[in-house]
């Protein structure tokens, strides 16, 4: 199989034979694009390994297997398996996972079609998406792939199903081996990618479902303890995302030059790497890539939209005074009026307000996300 026109899939393995089974069997049924599975076995039991051995001795040539007579880790698996990838993209995928109809194809093809685009997820439960029992994964998957073009830009990738380009691996190297940034490698292997001017994105038209957490639920009861002391390094490495809400007053149905600037606007302030929270005068009923696509944008995933037609000033302020769990950084408010009444009761939400991107550019609140960031090797 030539590399240049191959999809290298890599599966770290362990344990966990039935997901394996079902994950790789779904891979062979589905799979329209010429690949090559690369196992990495991390000490599995003798019923997984068995079952790996098998599929090798089956179909040598489109399958690799890798053991470790212990269990190494999913990051150090996963970079043994894109070392030995010479291939023209690389797939890492979990072995709790399941692929739908043509979703590999779906989303290289969505790669060859944007060469910006640098790490690609699918659709999935993961993101809430998905049928209501798996029985009905190809049955929905046939329905998504009518929008086999499209991709909606997100602020990092997950590793459950990451497809990269070997452009990718070949500028900034392999996953993070640091074992402070367990639950994290994937978002800072993002971050890493975009720092040198790729996007990340999902592919809206390919669909794979992730029994989520079967690793994590491995480590017990100190799951909750070690993700919140890995999430604190990793902040210092990279700084928290800022928590922002943008105010577009404008009426869709009279400006859509104007929607289309605090939009994009707003777009802007979280590929800054903070999430954004976009309250819309109006409604808006349907599908939301569609709005996006009308104001010739592309949706953001960090940057939410919230359509209120009625009382929306009053929604506005009823949303920023009433959130407790980690609280709005600021508050972008381009209309007179309302910026003015924000300044009026900012006894109440202490919240810096801004009318513009510039106004926060000259006083440099994107500083406040890095105000903690030091290297972390």
């Amino acid at each position: 199989m030539q590399p240049d026109k191959c999809c290298d899939i890599v599966i770290p393995v362990w344990n966990e034979y039935k997901l394996t089974k079902t994950c790789i069997e779904s891979i062979r049924k589905n799979t329209d694009f010429p690949y090559r599975i690369i196992a990495v076995d991390n000490g599995s039991d003798s019923e997984t390994k068995g079952y790996l051995e098998s599929c090798k001795s089956s179909d040598p040539a489109n399958f690799a297997l890798v053991r470790n007579e212990e269990n190494l880790g999913f990051v150090k698996a996963s970079n043994q398996g894109m070392r030995l990838s010479n291939a023209k993209y690389v797939c890492l995928l979990n072995n709790d996972t399941i692929v739908g109809e043509k979703w590999l194809g779906i989303m290289i093809n969505v790669l060859e079609n944007n060469s910006s685009i640098g790490l690609l997820n699918p659709l999935s439960n993961t993101f809430g998406r998905g049928p209501k029992d798996i029985i009905d994964i190809d049955d929905y998957s046939r329905k998504i792939a009518l929008k086999k073009d499209r991709f909606v830009e997100a602020g990092q990738c997950i590793g459950f199903c990451m497809l990269m380009r070997r452009g990718v691996i070949d500028r900034i190297g392999h996953l993070s081996e640091n074992s402070t940034f367990m639950f994290f490698e994937d978002t800072d292997y993002s971050i890493r990618a975009r720092n040198m001017g790729f996007i990340c994105a999902i592919a809206m038209g390919a669909y794979v479902y992730h029994y989520e957490h079967k690793s994590g639920d491995k480590l017990g009861s100190k799951q909750g303890e070690i993700f919140q002391e890995n999430q604190k390094l990793f902040y210092k490495k990279w700084g928290e995302p800022l928590r922002i809400v943008y105010v577009s007053s404008v009426d869709p149905k009279t400006s859509r030059e104007l929607l289309k600037r605090n939009i994009g606007e707003a777009i802007s302030i979280s590929k800054k790497g903070n999430y954004v929270y976009i309250f819309q005068r109006g409604k808006f009923k349907g599908d939301i890539d569609d709005f996006y696509e009308s104001l010739g944008l592309v949706r953001f995933l960090n940057a939410q939209i919230f359509f209120k037609d009625k009382s929306f000033k009053l929604y506005c302020i009823y949303r920023i005074l009433t959130r407790r769990k980690k609280r709005f950084d600021a508050i972008f408010a381009n209309d007179s009026d309302f910026y003015s009444l924000l300044k009026k009761i900012f006894f109440f939400h202490r919240i810096a307000i801004y009318r513009n991107l510039n106004e926060a550019d000259a006083v440099n609140l994107w500083s406040k996300r890095h105000k903690n960031a030091r290297s972390v090797e």
